[in-house]
């Protein structure tokens, strides 16, 4: 896949950070806010002021997670972690780094 840039993923907006490693393998990366419902995602990274409020219920660098559903009027995306369905707020969602199962690191 070197020198693809996919425009349309795991994701419904602009991809918004598209690197290749070192060793040439695509890094596929966007904020929570960016991903496409239904698809299987690994969250990334965490802001650190985050960490804590957020590991408690279960959403750490690692998880695997899906995007169920928006709620109307902008409200938060519904994702499920584990068995767990949580409501996180769009403010956050656009702070969480996530990729695609199977696109890895």
């Amino acid at each position: 896949m070197l020198g693809f840039r996919p425009t349309s993923h795991a994701f419904s907006g602009p991809l918004s950070l598209w690197r290749a490693s070192g060793q040439g393998q695509a890094l596929y990366e966007m904020t929570l806010l960016e991903a496409a419902i239904g698809v299987p995602l690994v969250l990334e990274r965490v802001p650190e002021l985050e960490i804590s409020r957020l590991g408690v219920h279960g959403l750490c660098a690692g998880r695997e997670l899906i995007v169920e559903q928006d709620a109307p009027l902008g409200g938060p995306r519904i994702v499920r972690v584990g068995s767990r369905r949580l409501s996180v707020p769009r403010t956050i969602a656009g702070l969480l780094i996530v990729r695609p199962v199977g696109t890895g690191r």
